[in-house]
């Protein structure tokens, strides 16, 4: 499930958490850092009680982001995932309204890895279903301590079929 794939396909680990602070505020992780063939995207939103927090960066050059064989290691400045089964961490921010935010989590598996659908021809899809997930969510300044779980997946393959107007996702 881990270290970089060197294909034309596409890859990408995709994380979310659903999360809560000590007061009861709500925020979720949408997380999805994705390599392809043509270009790369750091694909982002918090969702902190009714508002979304778009930090997503499209269409970057091939390249942009810092990969390594081993692990799960993707950074894209001082945003990243890393980590190897059981336990990974995840830093994401950028300024939202004028103010710095910034959510920085770790992720612990309380669930084995599985490969979903392992049969299915040029895709794989490694998945890791439940996570006990911690860290601290800062904006505007204040910090909170936050809690709650969350999954992990990564997908990598062409994601559509020669013929077929509908793709996987």
């Amino acid at each position: 499930m881990e270290g970089k794939y060197y294909s034309p396909k596409m890859q990408w680990w995709c994380a979310h958490a659903d999360l809560i602070d000590e007061e009861g505020v709500e925020t979720a992780l949408y997380f999805w850092p994705a390599l392809g063939a043509l270009d790369e995207a750091w694909i982002c939103s918090l969702h902190i009680g009714k508002e979304v927090i778009d930090l997503t960066d499209l269409h970057l050059p091939v390249g942009t982001f810092g990969t390594a064989r081993q692990g799960v290691d993707v950074t894209y400045g001082d945003q990243y995932i890393r980590g190897t089964y059981p336990n990974y961490e995840i830093a994401v921010g950028g300024v939202h309204n004028g103010e710095k935010i910034s959510l920085q989590v770790t992720m612990n598996a309380i669930t084995p890895p599985f490969e979903a659908l392992p049969n299915l021809r040029g895709i794989t899809w490694h998945y890791v279903p439940r996570f006990d997930v911690q860290g601290t969510l800062e904006l505007g300044g204040r910090s909170t301590a936050v809690r709650g779980a969350g999954y992990l997946e990564r997908r990598r393959g062409r994601f559509w079929s020669p013929g077929i107007d509908r793709g996987l996702w």
